[in-house]
């Protein structure tokens, strides 16, 4: 993009031109404050019976719950192989954290990670 070295990746929010020079992770920060702060206007102007919300932390901690809740908002039933995937541990899935090198993005698989991580 004009302005910017290297290719721009994901969002293109308002104002990004403002990030010209800058270092990744305030390019990074700055799409994902402004990102999450329109998606939460843009929901204060919704019926709030269309929409639902869910925190990581009630995802990760009871999936299982999550996910029900999530069905019976859009009038589905649950399956009996969905419902027992949803039931399995959390660490039974792979988690992946960013690796900075070489210019380029990449991600490795994390391992005895029990929350988030940013590296």
């Amino acid at each position: 993009m004009d302005g910017f070295e290297g290719t721009w990746s994901l969002l293109l929010p308002p104002d990004y031109r403002q990030c010209r020079a800058r270092p990744l992770e305030d390019i990074a920060a700055f799409q994902w404050e402004c990102t999450n702060r329109v998606i939460l206007e843009d929901l204060k102007a919704l019926d709030p019976g269309r929409w639902i919300s869910l925190s990581y932390s009630d995802l990760i901690g009871n999936p299982a719950a999550s996910l029900k809740r999530i069905l019976k908002f859009v009038e589905l039933d649950i399956d009996s192989t969905l419902e027992q995937h949803s039931c399995a541990s959390p660490a039974a899935f792979p988690l992946y954290r960013y690796r900075a090198g070489g210019g380029q993005m990449a991600y490795e698989r994390a391992r005895n990670i029990t929350r988030p991580v940013i590296s």
